[in-house]
């Protein structure tokens, strides 16, 4: 027990470390032109690539897992593009948020682009199922400065408060109301039906989150169930979006209105709309493996960590 409350202790001063430095490094790169800004992300990638061994070995043991057709250069070469998609979107959040809006230009998503994706969804109201997959900040932001006070998320609350203040501030400079998912759910169904847009990121291992187990690639992922139970509630469309690096420029690719089950039966549902948007996400993802973050320890939970969770009355 002393050993574990010494790690946490240790992740924790870890994180705060992390954060300061960061932000104090966001708060000068606010001066630095933009064409230098992407050359010094390029050569923090490259830096990252090397210095931040532990997520890398994440990164082989997924990319192993999912593609074991590939070679260990393909592996690797996906890996240094992960880094590069993730600094890449780290220099346009930090663009944006010291210009308060998304630029238009040719590397990002055209007036008449957000323009195509607002008349979609804002019909109705929409769910809108995207990932940590490209650049998802910059899709959220963007719709956002086009759709003023039509969007809100369905967001995890960060376990280290500043970087989860940081985050919100970011959101609400862009007018983007934020749920969050340890909140009763009442809040954002309402919100849909009032015809506005929710986005959610659920495709992360959140243990204490309530999920099911989904097929995704080839490995059965706990997987959260907050969409399907939204989508059920509200009877809203949802799609999956995303925002991706193609051909040099950022790009929205759309799918939906997916289907809604009627089983007859809740749990069922649940499950089969779950699996829908996974497939989808998992389909995209092949196509650019390069812009997902392998890093993250997906396949986390097994059932049977979950059944020790809920042996400790921690039931997801």
């Amino acid at each position: 027990m002393a050993h574990r409350t010494l790690r946490r202790r240790f992740a924790l001063a870890r994180r705060r470390m992390v954060y300061r430095v960061s932000f104090a490094i966001f708060k000068l790169l606010r001066f630095v032109p933009a064409p230098l800004l992407h050359k010094l992300g390029e050569a923090a990638a490259g830096l990252a690539y090397h210095v931040l061994r532990r997520e890398r070995r994440y990164m082989r043991r997924n990319l192993l897992a999912a593609f074991p057709e590939k070679t260990q250069a393909e592996h690797d070469a996906i890996a240094w593009g992960v880094f590069r998609n993730v600094a890449r979107h780290v220099v346009q959040v930090l663009l944006a948020w010291r210009r308060g809006r998304v630029r238009e230009a040719p590397d990002l998503p055209s007036r008449a682009d957000w323009d195509e994706l607002r008349a979609k969804v804002l019909e109705k109201g929409a769910i809108v199922i995207t990932a940590h997959l490209g650049a998802w900040e910059i899709l959220g932001c963007g719709f956002a400065q086009h759709a003023p006070g039509r969007l809100g998320v369905l967001a995890h609350r960060l376990r280290f408060a500043p970087a989860n203040e940081w985050a919100e501030r970011l959101r609400n400079l862009f007018g983007v109301r934020v749920f969050y998912n340890d909140a009763p759910l009442l809040a954002a169904v309402r919100y849909l039906k009032d015809k506005n847009v929710l986005g959610i990121l659920p495709d992360q291992d959140l243990k204490h989150v309530p999920g099911t187990f989904v097929p995704f690639f080839g490995r059965p992922a706990w997987t959260p169930v907050g969409p399907a139970v939204l989508a059920l509630a509200s009877g809203v469309p949802a799609y999956c979006i995303y925002c991706l690096w193609i051909d040099g420029a950022y790009r929205l690719l759309s799918e939906g209105p997916l289907p809604l089950p009627a089983t007859g039966d809740r749990d069922e549902d649940i499950r089969i709309f779950t699996e829908t948007w996974t497939g989808v996400l998992e389909r995209v993802i092949r196509t650019y493996p390069d812009q997902w973050v392998w890093f993250h320890r997906r396949w986390r939970t097994t059932p049977r960590t979950l059944a020790l969770l809920r042996a400790r009355n921690r039931t997801p």
